[in-house]
């Protein structure tokens, strides 16, 4: 954690997407430093917070998460949904599920979530196959699904 860019929400007085820990995990952090970063979330209501783990085990105990938060977990294949069963568990307003890279099909109810993102793996590109978004689409029922650029038409 660099602790300077703890004032950086506040310095931005219109509202704005932010992805706190982009290249890292929240919640793979000593929890003081992921409770100094929750602070400055609560604080910076006017901003939405994107945040993505692979621990939402971690996560459970800051619960609740506040109003401007999006909460969201990364699946690469049929064995991560245990992240999935976390993420119900997990109280934030807003929920969603990133599919990237997608390396098998995904048998698992995905119509309680907001969002849906599926994407391929970058350098080297390796594209996920139609059977494997094709599940995802069977059980994504009313939750939107976003498929990211990379991701080559079916």
């Amino acid at each position: 954690m660099i602790p300077e860019r703890l004032k950086d929400p506040y310095r931005l007085k219109k509202s704005a997407v932010i992805t706190p820990v982009s290249m890292g995990d929240l919640f793979g952090l000593e929890p003081q430093h992921t409770e100094a970063i929750l602070n400055v979330i609560r604080d910076c209501s006017w901003h939405k917070f994107a945040i993505l783990t692979k621990l939402p085990q971690n996560a459970l105990k800051f619960n609740p998460f506040p109003s401007n938060v999006w909460f969201g977990v990364s699946v690469n294949l049929q064995d991560d949904v245990w992240r999935l069963d976390c993420l119900k568990r997990v109280e934030a307003p807003r929920k969603y599920v990133l599919f990237e890279p997608l390396y098998s099909a995904i048998n698992y109810d995905l119509s309680w979530l907001d969002l849906i993102v599926i994407g391929c793996q970058s350098y080297p590109t390796v594209q996920p196959k139609k059977e494997w978004v094709e599940s995802i689409l069977r059980n994504s029922g009313s939750a939107k699904v976003f498929f990211k650029s990379n991701l080559k038409p079916i």
